[in-house]
């Protein structure tokens, strides 16, 4: 018998744009550990703990997600890591050569000294003078408008992205006209596998350029701080 559940319901959405909405709101969200049926007859156990997985299966895969969002913030927000590296400039000191030159990272930034317990960094903020605090704060404000404007287009990529991967899970849900809902939800998983995962990607890339402004913003409150104290 045909599923008749593919036509327009009362909220003017299809069955399969109903479940592709519930799909993209459940994208974030911290997954639950599923229980197992002889896990559930036990008076007393820890859930998942026994199975827990500690690392990543495809850590290649990973590894590329996080280059190419890294690659990214690298890219557009370039300027505030720029001010970041000239205020450790000032309070750090950097590892060296044998022939005293600083050890770069990857991105060419100097890699700096840690203390003797390893938990952070060997740091002077004393060092900052007034005059340099004061540029500090001027490029920081100045360059907020980009920064922001940067986030808000990331923000709107992650949107389309996320409505993309809706649209195309709905139109794998809605194809079938015979199964259960079930084997329509794996129809439409199937069809929208790539624009989910990119729909990750995008909003992974959103979240660290909202993060960016957010400590550029503290930063610039506490050298204000600092310079009216």
């Amino acid at each position: 018998m045909a599923d008749t559940t593919k036509k327009t319901r009362a909220s003017g959405k299809s069955a399969g744009e109903e479940v592709a909405a519930e799909e993209a709101a459940a994208l974030t969200e911290p997954m639950e550990q599923e229980v197992l049926p002889e896990e559930r007859n036990r008076r007393h156990f820890t859930p998942g703990f026994a199975r827990m997985r500690t690392e990543w299966h495809d850590h290649a895969t990973v590894a590329r997600v996080h280059s190419a969002v890294e690659a990214r913030i690298m890219h557009n927000f370039a300027e505030a890591f720029q001010v970041m590296s000239e205020i450790y400039d000032i309070v750090r000191e950097p590892v060296l050569h044998a022939d005293d030159t600083p050890v770069r990272d990857v991105h060419g930034f100097i890699v700096w000294k840690r203390n003797a317990t390893d938990t952070g960094f060997v740091e002077d903020f004393t060092k900052i003078t007034v005059r340099q605090r004061e540029h500090l704060l001027f490029k920081i404000t100045t360059s907020l408008f980009n920064w922001e404007q940067a986030a808000a287009e990331a923000w709107a990529e992650a949107m389309y992205a996320k409505a993309i991967w809706e649209e195309s899970f709905a139109v794998g849900f809605d194809a079938p006209m015979t199964g259960t809902v079930d084997d329509r939800r794996a129809a439409g998983t199937k069809v929208s596998g790539d624009d989910k995962y990119f729909a990750v990607f995008v909003s992974a890339y959103s979240r660290r350029a909202d993060a960016i402004v957010r400590s550029m913003e503290r930063l610039s409150i506490r050298l204000k701080d600092v310079m009216t104290s």
